[in-house]
């Protein structure tokens, strides 16, 4: 892959205002001083200062005028961020996810990286248009200048083509592959048959306690198939675990069963309702929780919920109760009245099941949901899941922790390269293979090993 360059932001005007009137204080500034230098000191310590002053202004006029020039570079290794004379290495592999955003920004920017402590991220950000975040798997050291490095899992930075940056930053670090142009989406994808295979993986039967039916599901970007014919189904009172390297599709899997991606072949059945053919009603019947969450951060948690309970067309007194309930579950009622900006990682991923959870959705769909969560929270977590499987409801969820998904799931969907290599119970996995992992590794192995 050849470099692809990213200036700093396409909408410059936010900023030319600022540099040309700072540059024309340091031009009468330097004027001022000149003509003091040369009326009122003797030669040749005059022309000594005048050169002084002349020299002084390098400094600032290069770091003023460094982000009208300024150009990220992606290529195959990662985004190499450079913002004034800030440079910041961000390697493919360190990415969680990259999404455009529109965040306010407080106050006078700086014109060079800067550390955000508020909200514990770096900042290579000038203009509010054209924001992207970037967060990381793990927190990573980068240099402020001067010695100083910071530690932070998130990044905020301008980008012109920011949605395009994100789209290629998803195919390279398995988010979300980049869509081809040219190619086009049905609106409403028909209903198709799966491809015949000549292998033979276990399929799940539909039966009438089916709350998750996936039939030949497929999403092609250009000549690229991210998942190819896949079957597979949920059943109440079950946990399902789907387990896949980095581009195996699974989080383009769970954007189409969520409605945030349209499939370009099969169905999707949720609680007996085609999520492509009666939206609404399917998506009554599901609650999600994103690796990521986004939530509004000028709102409290209990205010956020209590939005979502509205959004779900909740009444407000079951509403008011239900969240009463789930806060005191997650240990979020002594924060409920804070900002959610200020909430940790855990936290926000609390704030996030309990609205998926609000208004006790047949189908939880999660993805990697014990990502940043202490192993407290994480066990906390866990008992929740199970109560709400043993009272019925089914769940899905994506993760890498093998033996997480070992000791938790009661069936596991293992894909690869977009298509379903093993469809079973986590006990009969074990009992072949010795354990999970070394299922796994068995499997996807046999079939090519990780994909790229």
């Amino acid at each position: 892959m050849e470099p692809l360059e990213f200036s700093y932001t396409q909408d410059k005007s936010a900023y030319l205002p600022i540099a040309i009137l700072f540059g024309l204080l340091c031009l009468a500034e330097s004027a001022v001083l000149a003509y003091l230098a040369v009326n009122f000191l003797p030669a040749p310590w005059n022309i000594v200062a005048v050169v002084a002053f002349a020299l002084f202004q390098i400094l600032p006029a290069r770091v003023l005028t460094a982000p009208l020039f300024t150009q990220h570079q992606l290529d195959q290794k990662g985004l190499a961020v450079r913002y004034g004379i800030t440079r910041w290495m961000i390697e493919r592999d360190w990415v969680a996810s990259v999404e455009p955003v529109h965040q306010n920004l407080s106050g006078f920017e700086p014109l060079a990286g800067s550390f955000d402590e508020e909200n514990s991220r770096m900042l290579a950000c000038f203009s509010e248009q054209g924001q992207v975040m970037i967060r990381l798997k793990q927190p990573q050291l980068f240099p402020l200048g001067f010695g100083r490095q910071a530690e932070s899992d998130t990044l905020l930075i301008n980008a012109d083509r920011a949605e395009r940056l994100c789209d290629l930053m998803g195919f390279f670090t398995g988010v979300d592959p980049v869509e081809t142009p040219g190619t086009t989406t049905p609106l409403v994808p028909a209903a198709v048959t799966p491809a015949t295979s000549t292998e033979t993986v276990p399929a799940t039967a539909v039966t009438g306690d089916t709350v998750l039916s996936l039939k030949g599901l497929t999403r092609q970007f250009g000549s690229m198939t991210a998942v190819d014919a896949l079957d597979l189904n949920v059943a109440r009172g079950e946990i399902v675990g789907l387990l896949g390297c980095n581009g195996a599709g699974k989080t383009t899997t769970i954007k189409m069963m969520t409605g945030l991606l349209a499939p370009s072949q099969g169905s999707i059945t949720i609680n007996g309702f085609n999520l492509w053919q009666d939206d609404l009603a399917a998506k009554k019947h599901f609650g999600y929780v994103p690796d990521h969450a986004a939530f509004y951060g000028m709102l409290s948690g209990r205010e956020q919920l209590e939005f979502t309970a509205q959004v779900r067309g909740m009444a407000l007194d079951e509403a008011d109760r239900t969240i009463d309930e789930l806060l005191e579950t997650l240990d979020l009622a002594g924060a409920q009245n804070r900002s959610n900006e200020t909430y940790s990682l855990g936290m926000k991923r609390k704030l996030s099941l309990a609205a998926a959870l609000l208004h006790t959705p047949a189908l939880l769909i999660l993805d990697e949901p014990f990502n940043g969560l202490d192993p407290w929270a994480s066990q906390q977590l866990k008992n929740m899941l199970r109560a709400a499987r043993d009272q019925g409801m089914a769940i899905l969820l994506s993760t890498h922790d093998l033996a997480t998904a070992e000791q938790f799931c009661d069936r596991v969907a293992v894909i690869h390269q977009g298509r379903k290599l093993a469809d079973r119970s986590v006990t009969d996995l074990v009992a072949e293979f010795g354990s999970l992992q070394d299922a796994f590794f068995s499997l996807t192995s046999a079939k090519g090993g990780r994909h790229e």
